[in-house]
């Protein structure tokens, strides 16, 4: 049968839709769209804005894009109903009117957040196309890496992940989302791609070192048991938050160390090299208080009253630094900016004094719900050391008002989202995954809940031999019982192979850490699965039972080492080894350090690092304290420690690395001799290779790298 001129044009017209409508695989380079019959599209859309042959080159207007986008998209007409006045008071040119007020009416832009004659880019076509083809979500597990981020929102960020996941945009490694986008390649990002090559999801990061918070609460009868919990998990636990600090009425501040266990805690924690954070909440007589916190954001002479008690309290009673735990329940977005205010200001005044800044935050994944929060994400991220983000005791069902604030149970998904938009609103290195180590006993006969130990929910369990039904979305698992007055109960808790995927989401996500709400549950096989995160650990954790650690250089392990850090290092090494002071080792050196040493640093670590022949500055008298390290100048600094400490000769043979030819003469006696010292505690050298039997001299040379290798020379010398 033959088939005639009408026939074909027709049936290419019906290609074209089909692509369109994404129902046969695109084809999506310019060749391709030559090809295209455009004659019946053109006599509908008549305008020469349309025909992309016309000016292919140049970059499409906001305006121009929608409107081109719409009609290929839809091959509709628009609307003219809805008013459509960008950010600057302007309405869209009169050929495009119709089709950007449709989009306005379906709600896919915010008029008031773009100008309509501004370059498109690749970011706003992400999210203009994920919003009008009605795709919100990601795959968690896909993590891409774009360029050209700046000014873009969370929101905006994860869009970018939406449109790729769902084939919307075509991605490559490192592609930078603010190009602009020609006329010639409007197709390219309309039509879906079909097969996406992603970035491979990460594999779970085993290698690198995380913090482990734990919740230490002091006013509850049970604090007996939680040193005990607290003890059983010690190789596992990094920091602990001690409950003891209340914002009363008033906004008045108490730190309450009346019970000896709560001293017990901060001795423990001295003693172990944990750090000890002073724990701060507005919650008594079983609510939060809203009025405490707005008293003390009234004002600014409010914010330093209370700011100057607690950096007293902290340093008066040894802590290490504060975990600002304060909640509101309602009207927090009114509050948010007064909030971020008094954060800014304790966060100098601890940082001023060797302190740290834990700040306890909410659970969102949108701007939109960041934004109605008491919790300004981007702010608190730039002025803490770490966020806490409380990810646990949210159960979708609002059926049990009187449920109390912390538990266990958090729908796995949200947790994903929620984890994704943390990391891209502040460094991902600061956040610690909230869980919950408690179970909840839900009485839903009377509508009440109760936080139970998980033990206590496995003797419930055992009691009434209860079926464990396991939850997949919230990872977790639960069981059902009818007790002795006939009220249905329903338990949930968390489960070893929950706490496993939540701590993926911390490797994956390249997050700090994990954050467990209390010690009090007693679920130590949780703690089980989390010393599994990390084979650099029990090295890291012994150099900080050792003292070998600053506060300020805790977390953020895997960042490269500057000159500075090292030199603080060094310091602490010194001064654990000798058991004095710097300034005491200095004096008994009978050496003087100098503050017009350098021209760019009077850093005390660095002076004295330079005044014992540690370290050496540069020529032009400067030190170049920011400067990263690489490995060969770990291995020279290393060696001069050793000696400086009176260790000469080493207690092994130096490694013979098959890049030693490529080491610098200045720089190869270091090398060899770090290479023949052997930690006596595991037999590893102070100083290996990389693999495959090379030392690679000029690579970086990381924190816990640093903490690693400096424990093991500790262990050599002492």
């Amino acid at each position: 049968m033959k088939t005639s001129s009408l026939g074909k044009q027709i049936g290419c017209w019906l290609l074209v839709v089909s692509l369109l409508l994404g129902l046969i695989p695109a084809l999506t380079t310019p060749a391709s769209a030559a090809n295209w019959n455009m004659e019946y599209f053109l006599k509908k859309y008549s305008d020469s804005h349309f025909n992309l042959q016309n000016n292919p080159s140049a970059n499409m207007t906001v305006e121009e894009f929608i409107a081109i986008i719409y009609a290929y998209s839809y091959y509709g007409d628009g609307s003219s109903n809805t008013p459509a006045t960008d950010k600057n008071g302007k309405q869209p040119s009169a050929w495009c009117a119709k089709y950007v007020q449709a989009e306005v009416e379906k709600g896919t832009i915010t008029p008031s957040k773009i100008s309509w004659t501004q370059p498109v880019t690749v970011a706003f076509a992400a999210q203009f196309l994920s919003r009008a083809k009605g795709k919100y979500s990601y795959n968690s597990n896909n993590l891409y890496s774009f360029t050209g981020t700046d000014g873009l929102s969370p929101d905006d960020i994860l869009y970018l992940s939406v449109a790729v996941d769902h084939g919307l945009i075509s991605y490559t490694p490192g592609m930078n989302v603010s190009a602009k986008i020609a006329r010639k390649d409007a197709l390219k990002y309309e039509i879906p791609t079909g097969s996406v090559t992603s970035k491979a999801a990460k594999a779970a990061d085993t290698t690198h070192m995380k913090e482990t918070n734990v919740y230490y609460v002091a006013d509850v009868e049970d604090t007996a048991s939680q040193i005990a919990n607290l003890k059983a998990a010690g190789d596992d636990v990094t920091m602990v938050t001690v409950g003891c600090g209340y914002l009363q009425s008033g906004g008045t501040f108490q730190c309450n160390l009346e019970k000896p266990e709560t001293n017990e805690v901060l001795s423990y924690c001295q003693d172990s090299g944990k750090l000890a954070l002073l724990g701060i909440i507005n919650y008594s007589y079983g609510g939060f208080s809203n009025d405490s916190v707005a008293s003390i954001l009234s004002s600014d002479a409010a914010m330093d009253s209370f700011v100057s008690t607690v950096v007293s309290s902290v340093q008066n009673n040894g802590f290490d630094g504060v975990n600002m735990g304060i909640e509101i329940t309602s009207g927090g977005a009114s509050l948010r900016a007064s909030y971020s205010r008094l954060l800014t200001k304790l966060s100098q005044a601890l940082h001023s004094q060797g302190k740290l800044l834990l700040t306890t935050v909410g659970a969102y994944f949108t701007d939109e719900q960041e934004a109605a929060s008491f919790y300004d994400y981007k702010t608190i991220g730039q002025v803490s050391d770490y966020v806490h983000v409380i990810l646990y005791d949210d159960y979708p069902d609002s059926s049990y008002p009187s449920r109390r604030t912390y538990g266990n149970m958090s729908n796995i998904v949200r947790i994903g989202r929620v984890l994704r938009y943390c990391a891209t609103a502040m460094e991902p290195e600061k956040v610690l995954l909230g869980m919950g180590s408690i179970a909840i006993d839900y009485d839903t006969t009377a509508v009440e809940a109760e936080d139970i130990t998980y033990e206590e929910a496995m003797s419930l369990q055992s009691q009434y031999g209860s079926s464990l039904i396991t939850d997949s979305e919230e990872d977790g698992a639960h069981f059902a019982y009818v007790d002795e007055s006939g009220h249905q109960h329903i338990v949930y808790f968390e489960t070893a192979s929950g706490v496993k995927n939540r701590i993926a989401m911390v490797n994956r996500y390249g997050l700090g850490g994990s954050s467990v709400y209390y010690l009090g549950g007693g679920h130590q096989s949780m703690f089980d699965v989390i010393s599994d995160q990390s084979s650099y650990k029990p090295e890291i954790m012994t150099a900080m039972e050792a003292g070998l650690i600053p506060v300020s250089l805790r977390g953020a392990y895997d960042k490269a080492i500057t000159r500075a850090e090292f030199c603080q290092l060094i310091v602490a090494f010194v001064e654990s080894y000798s058991g004095q002071t710097i300034s005491e080792y200095l004096q008994q050196k009978n050496v003087a350090t100098s503050s017009a040493t350098f021209t760019d640093t009077a850093d005390s670590a660095v002076l004295a690092a330079n005044a014992l022949g540690i370290v050496n500055g540069y020529g032009e008298g400067t030190f170049r304290p920011n400067q990263t390290i690489t490995r060969q100048e770990a291995a020279t600094m290393l060696s001069r420690l050793a000696n400086v400490v009176g260790l000469e000769e080493p207690n092994a043979s130096s490694v013979n690395f098959a890049d030693l030819n490529s080491v610098p003469s200045w720089y190869l006696d270091g090398v060899k001799f770090v290479s023949a010292l052997q930690d006596p505690t595991n037999g590893k050298r102070v100083m290996g290779g990389v693999g495959n039997n090379k030392f690679s001299p000029t690579g970086s040379y990381t924190r816990e790298q640093s903490i690693m290798t400096l424990i093991r020379l500790y262990h050599v010398v002492k």
